[in-house]
C-alpha cells in the first residue's frame, strides 16, 4: 500500500513525539545536496515521531502517522495539517499499518494538553486492522475549537507512537496548502474536539505507483513535512529504506527516523538536540535519503527559513482556593495559583515566561519575576505560579483578581476571576397573622386574620450585617369574624436589616409601604427579632410571634404564625 503526495499540505502548528525512545544523534557524514526546493512560508514547531534508533521499520506496526483535514476513500490524507483553525469541523489522525498478527487491534487515545487543569484525556478509538490499511480516528467539533496542543497516542501491539498538533486562530500554511483558516473570535465557548467516526480503509486498493524513487521535503521554519514516492509499498521484501535526518550548520546530522518505501512523516528538530539554540534564529537542514534498497543514495535536502522572532503571548490559566466565584471574608488568604505556557508560539522562537504578577483593582498585591531567557532551559516554556491575596478591611461587595503572564519579549496575556464579599440569599416567609380586639366595655372580641407570602432577598457578609427587602402579597383575603366584608389588601414590602453568624441569621422588618393586615407585629415597636437557624447556605425555621398592647378600654393582641425558608444563591 502507497500513500500518494497529494501537492503537499497545509502545515501548521502542532507536533509528534516519538514513541519508540526519543531523538538519537546520528554518526553519519553530511548529507551531498541532490536536489533542492525552497517554500515561502510562515513557520511552527512539532517534534519527531517514528523510529530513531537506526533500526529498519519493515517488522513495525507503526509505519507512519499523519494528522489531516479528512481522508478519501482509498486511504489518502486530505490536507494533511499539524495546526488546525478552531472553525474546522474536524480533526483526522491517520495510521497507516505495516507487518500485524491476524485481528490486531490499534488503539488511538486523544488528549488536550493545554487545557485549564493541564492534561486533559478526551477520548479513544480501538481500530481492528491488518497489514497496510489506513486506520482512521475522527475527533469532530461541536462548536469553536479550543486552542491549545493535542496529542494522539497510538498503540498497536508493543509500537506505539504520538502525534501532537495544535488549534490556533490564525494557522500558518505552507503556500501549497490550502488557504487559510483565520476566523473572527466567535461568542460561542470553544471546547476541545468530542469523540466521533473511526475505521479503517483496507489495503486492497492499488493507488499505482511512481517511476522514480523521490524522496522530498517541504518546510515551515523548524518543522518539515517528509517523505517519499515511488519508493516501495513498505510491505514487501525489497523496498527501499529511507531515513530522515536534521543539522544545523557544519554540524553533524541528527536522525529523525526511518520508514520503509513511500511515507509522509512530519518531523521537528529541536535546535537543542543539534548543537545549535532555541533562542536564535538559526535555520534548521533536513534531509531524506535511500539508506538501503534498490535506489540506495537517492537524496532530498535543504535549508528551512530561519525561524521568526517570538511575536505570541504566552497561553495562561487560572485556579484558585476557594474556587472562583466563593464568598470571601476579611482576612481570608485566596491563593490563586496560575499555569503559564508559552509553548503555543508554535511558530516562532519562543521566549518563555519572565514573570506572573497579580493585581487587585489596578494595584499589584503578589507576583514572580524569573532571570534569563537561557537557551535550551526548557522550564522556561511552562511555569506553575502560586500568589496570594488577603481580603482587606471595607472590601468591596466584589474582589477581583487579575493575573498577568508576560514572555522575555514583552508580550502578556491576563486572566481573571471574582470573588464575592457578599452572599446573596433569597427565600420565601408563609405567615398567617391575626389581630384579635377586645373591648373592655362590651362583651365579646373581634378576632381578624390574613394570609401572607414574602418574596425574601437580602445581602450579607458570612459574619456580619445584612440589608435587604421582602415583597408580600395576601394569600387569604383580610376576614374578620365579626360582620364585616372581607378587605383585599395590597401588596406590602418590608425593609430588612439584621445580623448573620455562622449559626443563625437575625432579620429585623421595617414597614416600607402597601399592606399592613396582620402583620403589623412584625414591624411594630418594639420590633422584634425573628432568629433562623442557618447550616451552610441554608437557613430555615418557625415563626410564632405575639404582640400584645393595652390602652384604656382596649386590648389589642396581634400574632403571626408560619414558616421561613432560605438559601444562598452565591456562598
Amino acid at each position: 500500500m502507497r500513500w500518494r503526495n497529494v501537492g503537499v499540505v497545509a502545515l501548521v502548528a502542532g507536533a509528534c513525539s516519538s514513541g519508540g525512545g526519543g531523538s538519537e544523534a546520528a554518526e553519519t557524514s553530511a548529507p551531498t545536496v541532490a536536489g533542492t526546493q525552497t517554500v515561502e512560508t510562515g513557520s511552527q514547531t512539532v517534534e519527531t515521531i517514528g523510529p530513531t534508533n537506526g533500526d529498519a521499520v519493515e517488522s513495525d506496526p507503526i509505519l507512519s502517522v499523519v494528522t489531516a483535514h479528512d481522508v478519501d476513500e482509498v486511504g489518502v490524507p486530505l490536507e494533511p495539517a499539524l495546526e488546525f483553525g478552531p472553525e474546522v469541523p474536524q480533526i483526522s489522525v491517520l495510521v497507516r499499518v505495516g507487518e500485524v498478527e491476524p485481528d490486531a487491534t490499534l488503539d488511538v487515545a486523544w488528549t488536550w494538553l493545554d487545557g485549564p487543569d493541564g492534561e486533559r484525556p478526551l477520548f479513544e478509538h480501538q481500530v481492528d486492522v491488518g497489514a497496510g490499511d489506513v486506520a482512521y480516528s475522527h475527533g469532530v467539533a461541536s462548536g469553536p475549537l479550543a486552542a491549545g496542543r493535542y496529542r494522539a497516542d497510538v498503540t498497536l501491539g508493543a509500537s506505539s507512537t504520538a502525534a501532537v498538533f495544535a488549534v490556533r486562530h490564525t494557522p500558518i500554511v505552507l503556500a501549497e496548502g490550502v488557504a487559510g483558516f483565520a476566523r473572527q473570535e466567535s461568542t460561542e465557548d470553544p471546547e476541545p474536539p468530542t469523540r466521533g467516526p473511526s475505521g479503517r480503509i483496507p489495503t486492497q486498493h492499488d493507488y499505482g505507483s511512481v517511476a522514480v524513487c523521490t524522496p522530498w521535503v517541504y518546510f515551515s521554519s523548524l518543522l518539515a513535512m517528509t517523505g517519499a514516492n515511488g519508493c516501495g509499498d513498505a510491505v514487501g521484501d525489497n523496498d527501499n529504506l529511507l531515513e530522515v535526518t536534521a543539522w544545523v550548520g557544519g554540524n553533524s546530522p541528527f536522525a529523525l527516523g526511518q520508514a520503509r518505501g513511500d511515507f509522509i512523516k512530519p518531523v521537528q528538530a529541536d535546535p537543542c538536540d543539534l548543537g545549535g539554540s532555541d533562542l536564535e534564529t538559526e535555520p534548521v537542514s533536513y534531509a531524506v535519503t535511500v539508506i538501503s534498497g534498490p535506489d540506495e543514495g537517492e537524496q532530498f535536502s535543504d535549508q528551512g527559513p530561519a525561524p521568526e522572532p517570538d511575536t505570541h503571548a504566552p497561553m495562561a490559566f487560572l485556579a484558585s482556593q476557594p474556587l472562583p466565584g466563593a464568598q470571601v471574608n476579611v482576612g481570608d488568604t485566596i491563593v490563586v495559583e496560575v499555569t503559564a505556557d508559552d509553548k503555543a508560539s508554535v511558530d516562532s522562537v519562543i521566549s518563555g515566561i519572565a514573570s506572573v504578577t497579580l493585581a487587585s483593582d489596578g494595584r499589584e498585591v503578589d507576583g514572580l519575576e524569573f532571570t534569563g531567557p537561557e537557551a535550551c532551559d526548557k522550564s522556561r516554556l511552562r511555569r506553575v505560579v502560586q500568589l496570594e491575596y488577603v481580603v482587606p478591611d471595607n472590601p468591596p461587595e466584589l474582589v477581583t483578581l487579575v493575573a498577568t503572564v508576560r514572555d522575555y519579549e514583552g508580550h502578556e496575556t491576563t486572566v481573571e476571576a471574582s470573588y464575592p464579599t457578599v452572599s446573596l440569599w433569597t427565600g420565601y416567609m408563609d405567615v398567617v397573622g391575626s389581630s384579635v380586639t377586645e373591648v373592655t366595655i362590651q362583651e365579646g372580641a373581634v378576632r381578624c386574620t390574613a394570609g401572607w407570602e414574602f418574596r425574601v432577598v437580602f445581602f450579607a457578609r458570612s459574619a456580619g450585617e445584612l440589608y435587604g427587602y421582602a415583597d408580600g402579597i395576601t394569600t387569604a383575603p383580610h376576614e374578620c369574624d365579626a360582620p364585616f366584608a372581607p378587605v383585599d389588601v395590597p401588596a406590602t414590602r418590608l425593609g430588612i436589616s439584621g445580623t448573620m453568624t455562622p449559626d443563625a441569621i437575625t432579620l429585623r422588618f421595617e414597614h416600607q409601604s402597601g399592606g399592613w393586615s396582620g402583620i403589623a407585629v412584625l414591624y411594630t415597636p418594639p420590633v422584634p427579632d425573628v432568629i433562623v437557624p442557618r447550616s451552610g447556605a441554608q437557613a430555615f425555621g418557625d415563626i410564632d410571634l405575639t404582640l400584645v398592647t393595652e390602652v384604656p378600654n382596649n386590648t389589642f393582641t396581634e400574632n403571626v404564625k408560619g414558616r421561613i425558608d432560605l438559601g444562598c444563591d452565591e456562598c
